[in-house]
């Protein structure tokens, strides 16, 4: 499964963003590429 660091962030990944809907996809995969690490 895919972990998020924050419920925003898990929100807009399951198509629940309600404070950027278009800024919070970019934002997203920043984290993930940091875990990944």
């Amino acid at each position: 499964g895919v972990f998020y660091d924050t419920a925003e962030e898990t929100l807009a990944a399951n198509g629940f963003a309600p404070n950027r809907n278009g800024g919070n996809q970019g934002f997203l995969r920043k984290p993930d590429a940091a875990l990944a690490k």
